[in-house]
């Protein structure tokens, strides 16, 4: 049985591998993850019954704190002797892929799941950038959740010269559309128990200005007149800048705002929703996208990387210029004032998770990235 480890910079990031352990075993290989300290990780690795290794990985950047958590990433992968090592977001990749190189794991994955710089500017974007190349030549092969983000990371040349791969048809672990995003799990009647109000346009998300936090305050602006709309407004603050935190006291001071902060499951909050907003000014794949849509749940968004993989414009939803408040304002209102489109979309967004986004077939893509990948007869037979 192969050796693969999984890296994670944060604990809440581990949910990426929901489901997967019991298709890796029985593919003859075994995983072990390799993440900072959390309750996320501790009931994952129960329920998936994967091993896994703490490594106390810090987003920022502290050169010490970073040398000596390569370190003891040396010391580990000389313990473990894996054959394939996998890297999931920035600080874990960098100092997973620098790892492994230097201890020769044959196989370094770097699984790309969106490009900070995108939202950065000036010497912080250049600084970026060369990070992100520098991964992609430490690594042997490249995973991009999206096509789009694979296409960006062609322009800005990175891993030009490597194995890709965008599994099926993207996204990281696919939808459980079946069961866990299902709306038939939900009756009507649950429509009002989160949310008095008769049409709800719903937010989920982190509050921050890369995830469009100004954009949504102002569209709000626009709508908030209407007695019959509501937001519902689904994810905790992560930002400290003022701008921020004045749009979070603006919207948490409206009444016909309600914000739920961090919830672990996201979907009988978006069983309430009419529309999902996304004025996001990236993503690597919009995962919460296709969540909604499993929901039956036409989306706007931004139309940005990732966000392009994940809506098809008119079909599943409608696509907007990432500024443009008065355009996210027509397209809202478009949805809440005809109930036949808004069915329409819903249904062709949930058609289309079923058939594109099921976590199996991610899986079994990926597998066979892995089994080009490896040289070896457990995988070959």
């Amino acid at each position: 049985m192969l050796l693969a480890v999984q890296l994670f910079t944060a604990p809440q990031s581990v949910c990426f591998l929901q489901g997967q352990t019991a298709f890796w075993h029985r593919k003859q290989i075994r995983l072990h993850v390799v993440c900072a300290a959390g309750t996320d990780l501790y009931r994952l690795a129960r329920q998936e019954g994967f091993t896994y290794s703490i490594v106390p990985f810090r987003r920022s950047v502290h050169l010490f704190w970073d040398a000596w958590c390569l370190l003891v990433l040396i010391r580990l992968f000389r313990q473990l002797h894996p054959d394939v090592v996998h890297t999931n977001t920035p600080k874990a990749s960098l100092l997973g892929l620098l790892a492994a190189w230097l201890t020769g794991v044959p196989v370094r994955v770097y699984e790309v799941h969106g490009f900070v710089f995108e939202s950065r500017s000036g010497l912080k974007r250049i600084f970026l950038i060369g990070a992100e190349r520098l991964m992609g030549s430490l690594a042997t092969h490249l995973l991009f959740v999206s096509h789009s983000l694979a296409e960006l990371a062609d322009r800005a040349g990175i891993g030009q010269t490597k194995a890709v791969c965008v599994p099926n048809h993207g996204s990281c672990n696919g939808v459980d559309a079946r069961n866990r995003f299902n709306p038939e799990r939900f009756p009507l009647r649950h429509k009002r128990s989160h949310v008095p109000k008769e049409l709800v346009i719903g937010y989920v998300g982190r509050l921050s200005a890369e995830k469009g936090l100004q954009v949504l305050t102002d569209l709000w602006q626009l709508l908030r007149n209407d007695p019959a709309v509501s937001l519902l407004v689904v994810g905790p603050a992560d930002s400290t800048s003022a701008a921020d935190l004045a749009c979070i006291q603006q919207l948490a001071s409206d009444p016909g705002v309600y914000l739920t902060g961090f919830v672990a499951d996201t979907a009988p909050y978006l069983a309430r929703m009419d529309v999902l907003v996304s004025p996001t000014r990236r993503e690597g794949f919009g995962n919460v996208l296709i969540e909604a849509a499993a929901m039956g749940i036409p989306v706007v968004a931004s139309r940005v990387t990732g966000v392009v993989d994940a809506v098809h414009d008119q079909q599943t939803g409608m696509l907007i210029d990432p500024d443009s408040v008065d355009l996210f304002s027509e397209a809202i209102r478009t949805y809440l004032t005809n109930p036949v489109l808004r069915q329409q979309h819903g249904q062709a967004g949930r058609h289309r998770v079923l058939c594109d986004f099921v976590p199996e077939d991610v899986w079994e893509a990926k597998y066979r990235f892995y089994a080009h990948s490896v040289t070896s007869p457990v995988l070959s037979a």
